[in-house]
């Protein structure tokens, strides 16, 4: 689903369907829909005129409906499309940063990977409800010492 540029409305001014569908790239069909929908026309007009404060008001309501904001122990599922807690309440940590962490689980509901980057402040408050796996490494130097002996030495 693409982004409408809610930016482009000017609230002091009238549009009509067709100007609506050109303005915000959508199709003319939409826009009856949205009127159906609830987007308030102005007063037995023909053509029918919307007005930019009442289509800009129900587009951010569109918009802010369909949010599902997580609580700091929940990652957002892509497949379920919802917060979800990790299975188990098992994470694994990926150092991006000093600051910067990276936060991988998989989903209670679906069984899908699921991922979200937080601060070190936002980390430590979610390990007070999670446990962590694993921390990997930022660099190949904190990694184990690879054994260079299998590459110098020959079977013959």
């Amino acid at each position: 689903m693409k982004r409408i540029p809610i930016h482009r409305i000017r609230n002091r001014h009238a549009y009509s369907i067709v100007e609506v569908a050109e303005l915000l790239n959508v199709y003319k069909g939409t826009v009856r829909q949205w009127l159906r929908l609830g987007l308030l026309a102005m007063d037995n007009t023909h053509p029918i005129l919307i007005h930019g404060s009442e289509l800009k008001a129900f587009l951010l309501n569109r918009r802010s409906s369909k949010k599902s904001p997580c609580q700091p122990h929940e990652f957002y599922c892509l497949k379920c499309r919802a917060p979800r807690a990790p299975w188990g309440n098992v994470v694994d940590v990926i150092i991006r940063s000093p600051r910067l962490f990276n936060l991988q689980a998989i989903c209670e509901a679906c069984h899908t990977e699921i991922h979200k980057a937080v601060g070190q402040a936002k980390l430590i408050e979610m390990l007070k409800n999670l446990r962590v796996q694993q921390v990997q490494p930022r660099h190949i130097i904190e990694t184990l010492q690879p054994s260079l002996k299998c590459y110098f030495e020959r079977s013959i």
